[in-house]
């Protein structure tokens, strides 16, 4: 399960060292909403196979583009090698939005059936040609739960040096630039992208869906 926020938070507030981020203090409630904010900033440039999901979503022969957030709530980013569109069983071909918006720039052809495409980008799924039914947008990552409690402990695979990433985060990008203490944000800006490297590999290492590359002398 490892370190909750309780122990995380204690962390932060003994490297900041000043009283505003003490408890009472005006900026110790600010703490947990920048954890949450630099989990999501991991999230990103990290593909956290745990957090795959799916879910429906509606369209309609009215609309070509559906912003996915208003629509699927925990949505957070899509899979370039797992994402997939699906129309029951039946996978709708990605492409890219260009390529969509060349086979009808009107945006103004329906179908009975299945769409022929579909894109993605940002967070917004494009369909060509409009239809109505109920598409599953298979394998996106969804967002990661946001720490709450002091009990809570961050929703990502955990490894011994996880909390020292997140207290760099909070430290480096937030905590420290407050406090006007550039020389130790940039320190502990540097210890936080040598962690997020050690975790990236930490993540890949034991993906159980890694594809293996082997070299040949």
């Amino acid at each position: 399960m490892g370190e909750t926020w309780s122990e995380i938070q204690t962390e932060i507030i003994t490297l900041l060292d000043d009283a505003v981020f003490e408890t009472g203090g005006s900026l110790n409630e600010k703490l947990i909403t920048w954890a949450n904010r630099i989990i999501k900033d991991i999230c990103l440039e990290i593909d956290i196979r745990n957090h795959l999901k799916n879910a429906d979503i509606t369209i309609t022969t009215d609309n070509y583009q559906y912003d996915i957030v208003a629509n699927i709530t925990d949505y957070f980013k899509f899979s370039k090698r797992f994402t997939k569109v699906l129309s029951d069983d039946t996978e709708i071909e990605l492409i890219t939005v260009d390529e969509l918006n060349s086979y009808d720039y009107d945006h103004d052809e329906t179908t009975t059936g299945n769409p022929s495409y579909v894109a993605i980008e940002g967070n917004y799924l494009y369909v060509y040609p409009m239809a109505d039914l109920t598409l599953t947008i298979s394998n996106y990552f969804k967002k990661p739960a946001d720490l709450v409690n002091d009990t809570d402990s961050p929703d990502m695979p955990y490894v011994y040096f996880l909390p020292d990433l997140i207290i760099a985060g909070v430290v480096s990008k937030y905590g420290f630039p407050y406090l006007n203490e550039y020389k130790q944000a940039d320190y502990w800006k540097n210890v936080y992208f040598e962690n997020l490297e050690k975790y990236r590999l930490h993540i890949n290492k034991n993906n159980t869906m890694q594809i293996i590359e082997r070299n040949y002398y």
